[in-house]
């Protein structure tokens, strides 16, 4: 489920599945309200108006949003995933708060990764704190799920991927190991960070250089920091020329004929602030320590 207007017009314009869009009135006030509507009607997908009562049986978010969207989507497994040789993955293992994970999401969204693997027993990316979280990024971007994390990151390594684990226990700083594409970049757990088999299957263990007096950063810090050092012209791996998102478009995964390929989509839109970022919808994710 989407929820609130940012959320249902970015799902309508990505051409996800959604089975029917459910407003109360007071969407037809808000700024951008009719013309969602107009939209969803050219798009063919079902709208229906609900009192504020119903509305909120059907969320449990306060204040009550405007809007809500019925999406259909499914997680592929990792052994499905196949992308380029400048791919930049993102490898999320064991996060336990799905707000922690909605912020990764939409951090490597707008790193413009070809894909995302989520692995162990933690958040579910289709949980609805990390679908807000994320603003878009689910069913935007690839999420994959791996249940046998180490043995995967082994395969990926035999198709000549560089894999770099983050852990406050490296000794090696990020800024002294070349980043080159193809490479997938592993953040853990936001108490005990990415566990030791993990760690054991990467190519590589890298730390966040930080200041005295602080050991950790949030996971979705964390992941951004590696992925723009990956991104940043002139860095050891230099890839923003070649892969940056808004000059090449975006990879998207879809499901054709049992296997999964990659298809193109253009340019990404520039976007204004969101507001409904500081709206009182947002609740305050936990953000207990991420020790990269």
């Amino acid at each position: 489920m989407v929820e609130g207007l940012t959320l249902t017009r970015r799902a309508i314009d990505d051409h996800l599945s959604i089975g029917c869009v459910v407003h109360t009135t007071e969407l037809s006030r808000a700024a951008g309200g009719p013309a969602l509507l107009e939209l969803a009607a050219r798009e063919g997908i079902p709208c229906f108006r609900a009192s504020s009562g119903l509305m909120g049986t059907l969320t449990p978010t306060r204040p009550l949003p405007a809007v809500i969207g019925a999406v259909g989507l499914r997680l592929l497994d990792a052994t499905q995933l196949q992308v380029g040789p400048e791919a930049v993955l993102l490898v999320a293992e064991d996060l336990q708060n799905p707000d922690n994970l909605g912020m990764v999401l939409r951090t490597a969204d707008a790193a413009g990764v070809a894909g995302v693997v989520v692995a162990g027993e933690g958040g579910d990316p289709l949980h609805r704190n990390c679908v807000r979280a994320a603003r878009g990024a689910v069913g935007r971007i690839p999420i994959f799920v791996c249940a046998d994390l180490p043995a995967w990151l082994m395969d990926l390594r035999r198709q000549g991927f560089d894999v770099i684990g983050a852990t406050a226990h490296a000794d090696m700083s990020l800024f002294d190991r070349a980043l080159q594409a193809p490479v997938a970049i592993v953040v853990g757990n936001e108490d005990h960070g990415v566990s030791s088999r993990v760690l054991e299957a990467c190519t590589a263990r890298v730390r966040i250089p930080m200041a005295p007096g602080q050991d950790s950063l949030n996971v979705a810090v964390a992941a951004g920091v590696l992925l723009y050092e990956v991104r940043r012209p002139g860095s050891a791996g230099g890839l923003l020329g070649r892969v940056d998102p808004d000059a090449h478009g975006r990879r998207d995964v879809v499901q054709e004929d049992e296997k999964v390929v990659e298809r193109r989509r253009g340019p990404l839109p520039q976007r204004k602030i969101d507001p409904e970022d500081h709206d009182q919808e947002r609740q305050k994710p936990t953000d207990p320590p991420h020790r990269p």
